[in-house]
């Protein structure tokens, strides 16, 4: 498991975590509906959840970029899947550990889980810690007021 610091992403969840249904319903839901003027009502929820499930969904590997099913969503997901209403502690530990490897789009959720080591901390010792670790593995771009 390595992590790629040459792409990385921070905040875009659109400020909502991970929500339980959101995984399935995401699957079900066809690609396109993401960007129609409808998603809003296929979907339930506000503008911005949609592009937050959007971007759940790619965290956690379920979807690859342009929204197609991966294999791994596919096996847990699809009519025929393993586990397609998350009912089985495994397949959410799955999902974890398929969020928490992606350095990619999680990255702050990665270095979190595989770099931060202290048993106890407050949040300012988190952000301090990732902003360090950031700026020791990447030039930061001086555009870029804070993480």
């Amino acid at each position: 498991m390595r992590q790629n610091l040459i792409k990385t992403a921070f905040g875009r969840h659109e400020s909502f975590a991970l929500r339980y249904g959101w995984l399935t319903k995401g699957y079900r839901t066809e690609k396109q509906v993401f960007n129609s003027d409808n998603a809003t009502v296929e979907l339930g929820v506000g503008k911005n959840m949609v592009k937050s499930i959007q971007y759940w969904l790619k965290a956690c590997q379920i979807v690859d970029e342009d929204m197609n099913h991966t294999e791994i969503g596919e096996a847990i997901f699809s009519d025929n899947g393993f586990d397609p209403y998350l009912e089985d502690e495994a397949t959410i530990w799955l999902i974890h550990w398929l969020l928490v490897t992606n350095s990619e789009l999680a990255t702050a959720l990665y270095w979190f889980f595989n770099n931060f080591h202290k048993p106890e901390f407050s949040a300012e010792e988190v952000q301090t810690s990732l902003i360090v670790f950031y700026k020791g593995k990447k030039k930061v771009r001086t555009d870029i007021k804070s993480i």
